[in-house]
């Protein structure tokens, strides 16, 4: 992408995340890939019965409603007000107490500690290695002493082995199309994404960090973690064939 090749520190997650894409990943986040989702983490964290969970970018709840099905305390927090308007709707509709709340991952200070906090559906890397740091450390703040975290992202590895260079959706005569590129030397994913919807076509353009397990560890004991452990989308131990790599770390 030569010149155009934007900062990560300049990342929009309005226009990245916004209603366009809200639209076409509701395709494939069904109430069971929730449900199957939510057991995985609910296994992977081991927590007492009503533990209090932080979900960190909730998008629209599906994970803390899930979550709070199961007895657990989940208070969810995303930068876009229609997803927490989205998140509230669901809960009420499941009569939920589940709370969520408009906020910055990399400023938000959560006036209680909880038992752990996640970052799922790979909402984890989209700035510099700095400032995806100090999330970490804010993430970890709002964890008590002993407590969990827990980041899912993809697998590196596996997305180099099966790299698609072209992603399309196509939803009810509407179209998202990503144009992916990988960058060996700052080991991110640079994507171009075109939406045709309406009749209006529209593009943004960002980037994310591609973490490896090595990376992760040392990114967990600058933040205080330790215990660091590896597992992959099931929740059994990573491999180079995983698709996904869930990281987990108990704060010190």
């Amino acid at each position: 992408m030569g010149e155009t090749r934007i900062q990560e520190e300049d990342f929009d997650a309005y226009a990245v995340f916004g209603d366009d894409y809200r639209y076409f990943s509701e395709i494939g986040l069904t109430s069971q890939r929730n449900a199957i989702e939510a057991e995985v983490i609910q296994r992977v964290l081991a927590l007492e019965d009503h533990a209090s969970i932080l979900d960190v970018a909730c998008g629209d709840g599906r994970i803390a409603a899930e979550l709070s099905l199961r007895g657990f305390k989940v208070t969810g927090i995303d930068l876009m007000p229609a997803c927490i308007s989205s998140a509230q709707s669901r809960a009420t509709e499941l009569g939920l107490n589940t709370e969520f709340c408009v906020d910055d991952m990399r400023l938000f200070n959560p006036n209680m500690k909880f038992d752990a906090a996640i970052m799922w559906f790979a909402s984890f890397g989209y700035f510099g290695d700095q400032v995806n740091l100090q999330v970490l450390r804010r993430v970890v703040d709002a964890v008590r002493p002993g407590g969990k975290v827990l980041i899912e992202q993809p697998s590196r590895a596996w997305l180099l082995q099966n790299w698609n260079p072209v992603g399309l959706i196509e939803r009810e005569g509407n179209l998202l199309i990503e144009e992916r590129e990988y960058d060996a030397l700052t080991e991110r994913s640079r994507v171009m994404r075109t939406v045709v919807r309406d009749r209006r076509i529209t593009r943004s353009e960002y980037s994310v960090r591609l973490y490896g397990v090595p990376e992760m560890t040392n990114l967990f004991e600058l933040a205080n973690l330790e215990n660091y452990k590896a597992c992959d989308e099931t929740g059994v131990a990573f491999t180079g064939a995983s698709k996904r790599l869930l990281s987990v770390g108990v704060r010190k």
